[in-house]
């Protein structure tokens, strides 16, 4: 979930405020927050979705150590911290950290902001999540709403050979689908290097970004289907089909279903790849072996279509006129 689709759902989210808190379970990188009249699931790697309170797990959600510091109290507050996929989960004397930035995590803290519990302990370079310690939020490289875009351009160019809508997100924090849809809506290619984008289109990108940002915000329900994914603005960098849907309703639905499958058993099915892959290759070899005495005549007329320049389509009928048993002609596949 990026923070705009955060954003989106906010008004959910603090529908929970002030009810009590019943249980806290786990499995994996997966809790699950059950509250009076609703729910919490927090995923570190996709993030926070509300939903109802009787969800079924298709797995075992086990108690967690530090549930009853918790249990039993009313959720205070909710605040989203500096601005980025950081969600605090106040209730009085503890509180939660929610954090699905980097490679995510959950952190309960004491009244005064120390640290009592960390899912997974780290040591950064530019903070630490160590019990004991007062909690820093993960810092932001950049952030697109200071106006600042030299300096921000500054930090872009310093992460060369890499592509340009990547970096661009890193340093302004805008997430990458949205900078994708700006550098279409500005006629910049998708696949341009960070090298290669100049300081007018940086600008330009970063104030269509900001644009397509607020006008997402315009109407909170509205959002936009595209595949199996929901998007909080109107994607038309995508080459599919795009319905407009009930962002609030539909997006909440969509994320806790991809939670739910990230922890769903999986049924192993390494074997019958291999065996699949296996015997693709015993129909070639089959094939080969039937038509060895054509095969060295096929590919030297190959060679010399290539050699006379011919284009890949006049080549192709060329050859499956002469020789039915082709199939089709790719310079990365095999000709039979």
């Amino acid at each position: 979930m990026s923070i705009l689709g955060l954003v989106k759902i906010w008004p959910l989210v603090r529908s929970l405020e002030g009810a009590r808190l019943q249980k806290v379970v786990s499995h994996g990188n997966v809790f699950y927050f059950r509250f009076r009249g609703g729910s919490l699931v927090f995923s570190t790697r996709r993030g926070l979705v509300p939903a109802s309170s009787d969800i079924s797990f298709p797995v075992e959600m086990g108690k967690v150590k530090w549930s009853s510091r918790i249990e039993g109290k009313r959720l205070e507050n909710v605040a989203q911290i500096a601005g980025d996929r950081v969600v605090c989960l106040d209730f009085g004397k503890e509180k939660v950290m929610l954090e699905w930035v980097r490679e995510g995590n959950i952190v309960l803290l004491s009244e005064d902001w120390k640290i009592k519990y960390v899912f997974v302990p780290k040591e950064m370079r530019d903070r630490s999540l160590k019990p004991g310690e007062v909690y820093r939020p993960p810092p932001r490289l950049g952030e697109i709403f200071s106006g600042d875009f030299e300096e921000l351009y500054e930090s872009f160019k310093s992460m060369a050979r890499r592509r340009a809508i990547t970096v661009f997100s890193l340093v302004t924090s805008l997430p990458p689908d949205l900078v994708a849809e700006a550098m279409y809506r500005e006629e910049i290619s998708l696949d341009i290097k960070v090298e290669a984008l100049t300081f007018k289109q940086f600008r330009s990108i970063a104030m269509r970004g900001i644009d397509i940002f607020f006008e997402s915000l315009s109407e909170y329900s509205k959002g936009y289907q595209a595949g199996d994914w929901i998007y909080p603005f109107k994607p038309t960098h995508l080459a599919m089909p795009v319905i407009e849907v009930d962002f609030q309703k539909i997006f909440p639905e969509e994320l806790l279903r991809h939670i739910i499958m990230d922890v769903t058993p999986r049924r192993r099915t390494a074997i019958p790849i291999l065996e699949k892959t296996l015997q693709d290759h015993i129909q070639r070899v089959k094939l080969l072996e039937k038509h060895i005495s054509g095969v060295e005549k096929i590919i030297l007329e190959y060679r010399t279509l290539i050699e006379e320049k011919k284009p890949w389509s006049h080549i192709e009928s060329e050859l499956k006129e002469k020789y039915p048993i082709i199939k089709k002609v790719d310079p990365s596949r095999p000709l039979i």
